[in-house]
């Protein structure tokens, strides 16, 4: 028994000098804005996500999957949640009502993705993210 609160104390003094969660580096992140329009219009309603990518070297960028609602074709990422500083993967979503199905015995609207796969499930959308940038605007086609 007591090998086992031995055990439990050196557990918990590796997690607390961080041994199993990093180093405690800062992740630096960045706050922009921007528009997103398709074939020319302003992107009614949506969602902006952007991913982490690779830094200068090629190394995996720490930090999380970031995303943002747009509302007539404008998002914002406030300074608190703001991108990854570096490469990033960028996921623009939006949905239209197609009809109304059943699920679990209560009617519910049917949303469908309209955009074209390669903004989103096979994106191909990227962006260097620098604390400079402040805006960032994408103009896609439903072509």
């Amino acid at each position: 028994m007591k090998s086992i609160s031995k055990l439990g104390c050196i557990f918990c003094l590796l997690i607390i000098s961080g041994c199993f969660g990093g180093d405690g580096e800062k992740i630096e992140t960045a706050a922009f804005s921007g528009t997103v329009t398709l074939d020319g219009q302003p992107l009614e309603k949506g969602v902006i996500q952007f991913r982490p990518g690779k830094d200068a070297s090629g190394q995996p960028l720490r930090g999380q999957i970031t995303e943002a609602a747009i509302n007539a074709g404008q998002y914002q990422l406030a300074s608190d949640q703001g991108a990854v500083v570096g490469e990033n993967s960028v996921v623009i979503s939006a949905t239209k009502v197609v009809g109304k199905e059943m699920a679990d015995g209560v009617e519910i609207e049917k949303v469908e993705q309209y955009l074209p796969a390669k903004y989103n499930s096979e994106t191909t959308l990227t962006i260097t993210v620098t604390p400079e940038d402040t805006e960032h605007n994408f103009e896609l086609s439903s072509k």
